[in-house]
């Protein structure tokens, strides 16, 4: 059973002149009517298309020529009439030719390789392809491209070549999509599902006719029509009866639209094939009648003579401007090598003027060059020098700041030793009036104890402790109370303590208070600058450290 492809030969732009006369202006509208009518009512668009090519005749109107018979080709071929399609394709070539125009023999072009591939003429038809497609890529029109991918995909499929068939048509997929051409995406697909159902696999066929199907909307009947037969073609192979008769039913509603018959004939054979297997032989006879008188008549109306004909008057007249290129790149040549004589004996001439000047200019080169080379070397050691100072400035820096750090940390572990005993003597004192009542009064106790009162005074530890904590860590008190303004002068002294890492026992020395009431303090000043563990107090604070 022959299987159908989409051929995409609509490939006609519209092209309204600008600044023509009145008369060539009406034949473009007449031509650009047409062209909107070719699939929607044939008839209506060749009676345009009539009219257009006989006053185009008269006004010697090259263009309205060629397009009216292009676009009267394609009538011809979507009712099955591939001589007729033929000969008004090869009509139209001259004309475009005459003037020149690259767009209009590539739409020539790819609507020949599809009638060569109607006809089998798969050698031929791939030579038009590629030239159409060379044609459409210098001008970028993507459409086009993506349609004369899915015919050269198309024409790789009926010579078994089915790899690179589905290549080329996954790479008019992607295109498609690039470009957002919602009919070039659904022949793809629709070309794949061919593919798929001609190497056996039927269920991946269905599914890619039904995406082509479902790609879009308002697409032209005449692929409607192919879609929804090869659907049936596929229901029909795998006894689903039902979804077969559906499908042959909307692709005969579409293709009776546009009076294709070769969409026609290959939809009559199907509905005798779906008949047969139902067991109704009157109308599976039926519709075999109407596919074999059909057949005929299209036979009849088709020859193939005419074809090779005008293969040959084609390759005929590419060596003929093979010839005339050839006989002019020869003059040009001689041209060429007269021109290139003067220019040597120019370059010559000019090559020893300038050895001259360059031998002149080399020693005054070389001197500048090795000035720049010394100078060069001054500035490199003179950075090098600066580098090495700031190098020195900040090592000396980072000694300097870590003495002080030292010193702080002497000093630091000095007061809380120095506080620590004292606490240890004033305990022992305490102990020792206990045993010796006469000792608790004497002047002697109380000279002790005002001396440990004033050793251990914390305003006395905090001033020195402050001088050498504001040398280590300068603008630490001012940044913490610009953040936290309500915080108390004791509750200052002790961040300061978190921050030189003393522990709550070494803090609670400091303070003369218990290391319980340390861990109490720490817990509100938590709360009041608002951190939510007071074990992360010394993280937050040494943030106020101002960077050097």
């Amino acid at each position: 059973m022959r299987k159908t492809l989409t051929y995409v030969i609509l490939l006609f732009a519209a092209t309204l002149g600008r600044g023509q006369e009145k008369d060539t202006a009406y034949i473009n509208e007449l031509i650009s009517e047409a062209r909107q009518n070719t699939l929607v009512d044939p008839d209506y668009a060749m009676s345009l298309l009539d009219e257009s090519y006989v006053l185009s005749d008269k006004l010697q109107y090259s263009k309205g020529l060629g397009e009216s018979l292009n676009l009267r080709g394609f009538v011809y071929f979507n009712r099955g009439l591939s001589d007729f399609a033929l000969r008004s394709f090869t009509s139209a070539i001259p004309y475009f030719q005459d003037i020149n125009d690259s767009i209009g023999l590539g739409k020539v072009y790819n609507n020949l390789g599809v009638v060569s591939y109607s006809i089998q003429k798969y050698p031929e038809a791939l030579y038009f392809f590629n030239q159409s497609l060379y044609i459409q890529q210098k001008t970028e029109n993507w459409q086009n491209i993506i349609d004369i991918y899915n015919n050269v995909g198309g024409l790789y499929e009926r010579l078994k070549q089915y790899e690179k068939a589905i290549k080329i048509h996954r790479k008019a997929i992607s295109l498609s999509k690039d470009h957002n051409y919602t009919l070039g995406y659904s022949s793809a697909l629709n070309n794949i599902g061919v593919v798929y159902e001609n190497t056996g696999n039927t269920d991946s066929a269905i599914h890619y006719y039904s995406a082509a199907i479902e790609s879009g909307s308002n697409f032209p009947d005449i692929q409607l029509a192919l879609i929804h037969s090869n659907l049936a073609r596929c229901y029909l192979n795998t006894g689903n009866s039902e979804r077969c008769k559906n499908e042959l039913d909307t692709a005969l509603l579409h293709a009776e639209k546009i009076q294709s018959g070769t969409h026609l004939a290959s939809i009559y054979e199907l509905y005798a094939d779906y008949f047969e297997q139902q067991g109704d032989t009157k109308n599976a006879y039926l519709y075999l009648k109407k596919y074999k008188d059909l057949k005929v008549s299209l036979d009849e109306q088709n020859a193939t003579g005419e074809f090779a004909d005008f293969l040959f008057s084609v390759e005929q007249k590419q060596w003929d401007k093979d010839k005339e290129l050839m006989n002019a790149q020869i003059k040009l040549q001689k041209r060429y090598q007269l021109l290139l004589i003067i220019l040597i004996g120019i370059s010559l001439l000019v090559f020893l003027l300038l050895f001259i000047s360059i031998r002149n200019r080399n020693a005054l080169l070389k001197n500048r060059q090795e000035l720049a080379e010394t100078e060069a070397q001054r500035v490199m050691e003179e950075m090098a020098n600066r580098e090495r100072i700031s190098q020195l400035e900040k090592e000396k820096l980072e000694s300097e700041l870590q003495h002080k750090e030292r010193q702080l940390t002497s000093l630091t572990l000095h007061l809380v030793t120095k506080n620590e005993t004292l606490q240890e003597i004033s305990k022992n004192m305490d102990q020792l009036s206990e045993e010796a009542s006469e000792l608790k009064n004497s002047s002697s106790a109380k000279k002790i104890r005002s001396i440990i009162r004033m050793n251990s005074d914390d305003e006395s530890i905090w001033s020195s402790f402050f001088y050498h904590f504001e040398q280590v860590y300068p603008g630490f008190f001012k940044t913490l109370k610009n953040k936290h303004p309500k915080l108390t002068s004791g509750e200052e002294k002790l961040c300061a303590y978190i921050v030189t890492n003393l522990n709550n026992k070494e803090i609670a020395h400091i303070f003369g208070i218990s290391e319980a009431s340390i861990k109490v303090k720490k817990n509100r000043l938590a709360k009041k600058i608002e951190i939510d563990n007071a074990a992360d107090l010394n993280t937050y604070l040494r943030s106020f450290i101002p960077e050097e």
